[in-house]
């Protein structure tokens, strides 16, 4: 049975995902209207993303593997999103039951621990500075929607200089970000198919010493949408390694979500 810690690391993975992608197969893919990448000198300022057509995303089906440290666990799950409202995440172990519920909005968080009948409410913003995940509730909704986005270390007296670096593995953009002259972070973003939509994503944080991965995989179409089925996580600082690994199932786009969030009585609030 997993512990509370493991418990934990399984929400922030799951909020990450989309963060670590490796390389999928090349494919024909018809005209469909589909953005084109910009130019790097066209590229949207640093924390702006460059959006999908969608007012909400439901995935019904996840299944995966969570590994922290060495420890894996298989997770299973779904996840709700509406377009800078909400994020609703409910996480099932193997064995069938919740045993967690998120929702985030864009100033707040709540986690329900049903295994141990508690709960944490917090601001988003002081859960993600307590858990040392360096993102906001935008950034996470862009992983989650598989959209391209800049990650920001919010120092102060920015400049980044960005490139589209062409080589023997293809064509990728680079963004270097420098704090009063300190190099304090990487970026390199692969499109997939030449798109606008993320392949793979690589943030390197020389500051908190941080190294995160998102990958994206097995795109298909659903409805108009073009998704990957399949998104890989990983982590790495000098106290976890994390591993994420999930496959998606049954999604849909910009049908109706209503979400019913309730915190039990008998639920005691914990400290981050």
């Amino acid at each position: 049975m997993p512990g509370k810690s493991l418990i934990i690391n399984v929400v922030i993975v799951l909020f990450l995902t989309g963060f670590v992608s490796c390389r999928a197969k090349q494919v024909a893919i018809k005209d469909q209207g589909m953005i084109m990448p910009p130019a790097p000198d066209k590229l949207p300022a640093v924390g702006k993303t460059l959006e999908r057509q969608l007012k909400t995303l439901r995935i019904r089906k996840i299944e995966g593997s969570l590994s922290v440290n060495g420890n894996t666990m298989d997770v299973k799950g779904q996840l709700l999103l509406i377009r800078d409202s909400m994020i609703a995440v409910s996480v099932i172990p193997a064995l069938g039951y919740e045993a967690l519920r998120i929702m985030a909005t864009p100033d707040s968080i709540i986690l329900l621990n049903r295994q141990e009948k508690s709960y944490i409410a917090s601001s988003l913003k002081s859960y993600f500075r307590k858990t040392g995940v360096p993102l906001d509730y935008y950034n996470i909704q862009s992983i989650i929607a598989n959209e391209l986005f800049y990650y920001n270390p919010m120092c102060e007296d920015q400049i980044v200089n960005r490139d589209e670096v062409n080589d023997e593995t293809g064509i990728y953009y680079k963004l270097v970000c420098y704090c009063r002259e300190k190099k304090v972070s990487s970026q390199t973003i692969r499109t997939h198919g030449g798109m606008v939509y993320p392949e793979e994503i690589l943030i390197e944080n020389y500051l908190d010493m941080v190294k995160s991965t998102v990958k994206y995989t097995e795109f298909n179409f659903y409805g108009n949408n073009y998704f990957p089925g399949k998104a890989e996580l990983f982590i790495m600082d000098k106290n976890r390694t994390i591993e994420l690994r999930l496959k998606y199932g049954q999604v849909v786009f910009d049908e109706a979500i209503s979400v019913k969030f309730d915190v039990p009585k008998n639920y005691v609030k914990q400290d981050i």
